[in-house]
């Protein structure tokens, strides 16, 4: 690992270990209100479509070069949102599962998997606070 992927695992490492969320961040009532704005941001602005679609393209990248993200292997996209990432992951993986407090962004996040016709990828709404991985597979 290269210091600056050192700096960016400590930043993440610290993230999780260190939760600091505002109470509403921690609210599925405050993200299903944001679902459809935020989608509809997606659809409706281009170039911050374009933006969002090559970062989540670039963080795919990132993990293939690295093995995290090979062939036959399940992964577990925590706060998917309206999916994108759970759907590039799925191109490669066997298969995904992504979760998201807000039920409204999993119906998001399931028309969108259907739309790009991934069909290994599964959404829940769950806060990944209390998800037991080992139990979603």
């Amino acid at each position: 690992m290269d210091k600056q992927e050192m700096l960016d695992y400590n930043y993440f490492k610290r993230l999780w270990e260190e939760p600091r969320p505002a109470s509403e961040l921690s609210d599925p009532a405050f993200w299903d209100r944001r679902a459809d704005q935020w989608v509809r941001r997606l659809e409706e602005d281009q170039a911050y479509r374009a933006r969002e679609l090559e970062r989540v393209e670039a963080t795919a990248a990132f993990l293939r070069q690295r093995g995290l993200l090979a062939q036959g292997q399940t992964a577990l996209d925590i706060g998917c949102g309206p999916g994108l990432f759970t759907v590039e992951f799925a191109r490669t993986a066997g298969q995904v599962t992504g979760i998201d407090l807000s039920p409204r962004m999993m119906e998001h996040a399931r028309a969108y998997a259907r739309r790009q016709g991934v069909d290994n990828a599964a959404f829940r709404s769950c806060d990944f606070r209390r998800a037991d991985p080992a139990a979603m597979g």
